[in-house]
């Protein structure tokens, strides 16, 4: 199996149980892919986790090979969050994952 399904599959476990967790107020929007973003690396799958339709952190999923703490990755994803306003990541590379406030813009590191 290519490494782009792992991720694929790993997004769509993610979404399938946060569909179940609605009693909870939980939820996923705004789902993306990226087979090659800059900086990255790697593949990349992410989507906005939201509590009370209220976004708290984007959650990003890359391949085993990319670490939850390159920064590219956190870059990439930090630039997609200060956009939104969202204030956590959680960076994940289907072995380890990372939960960091969004980076300020200097530095683009936590």
């Amino acid at each position: 199996m290519p490494t782009t399904a792992y991720v694929d599959s790993a997004l769509a476990i993610f979404q399938e149980r946060l569909g179940t967790a609605a009693h909870l107020e939980l939820t996923a929007t705004e789902p993306f892919a990226s087979d090659d973003p800059v900086g990255v690396g790697g593949p990349l799958r992410a989507l906005t986790l939201c509590i009370k339709e209220q976004p708290f952190a984007l959650l990003g999923l890359t391949v085993p090979t990319v670490t939850v703490n390159q920064a590219g990755l956190i870059k990439y994803l930090a630039r997609r969050a200060r956009a939104r306003r969202i204030p956590y990541l959680v960076l994940s590379n289907l072995r380890d994952t990372l939960l960091v406030p969004t980076p300020s813009r200097s530095g683009d590191k936590p």
